[in-house]
């Protein structure tokens, strides 16, 4: 199945629901996110020092999308002798999240970061000749269109 929707603002990340196992299942993909707030979540999930994580990150749940980004987000309490600024989360995914629980009323939403990459060509066909092997190579979906969803 594809995504059931998608939504997207200059500037901002992407958002992508997609349907999950059942119907009362699902997924919100966050794509875009900038790398130092990617790189805080991922150590927020990995370490279990994100507010209300238990010690199995795959565990880890919560009662909203805004309750899970603001915990993942938090930035750590660490002692520092200079004057830090705090760090902001990104403006877009909080709005983003705060909206989305109004619209589906989450019973549990659980973080998860996955790292993807995808390669297209300009062209759909491709002849294969070597000395072992011949054939074509046909791409279809969405490597062929150049786009990863």
């Amino acid at each position: 199945r594809s995504g059931v929707g998608r939504f997207e603002v200059p500037g901002q990340p992407m958002y992508i629901l997609r349907p999950g196992a059942s119907e009362d299942q699902g997924w919100l993909w966050i794509m875009g996110l900038a790398p130092d707030v990617l790189n805080h979540i991922r150590s927020s999930i990995d370490s279990g020092s994100a507010q209300d994580l238990p010690d199995q990150p795959q565990k880890s749940t919560f009662a909203s999308f805004q309750d899970m980004w603001k915990s993942v987000t938090k930035a750590p309490r660490v002692p520092s002798k200079k004057k830090a600024g705090k760090q902001k989360p990104q403006v877009g995914p909080s709005s983003a999240l705060s909206y989305l629980d109004q619209l589906l009323r989450p019973l549990e939403v659980a973080p998860r970061v996955t790292l993807a990459s995808f390669w297209h060509s300009k062209e759909v066909v491709e002849h294969v000749q070597r000395e072992d092997l011949e054939g074509w190579i046909v791409l279809a979906g969405d490597a062929a269109c150049g786009k990863p969803f």
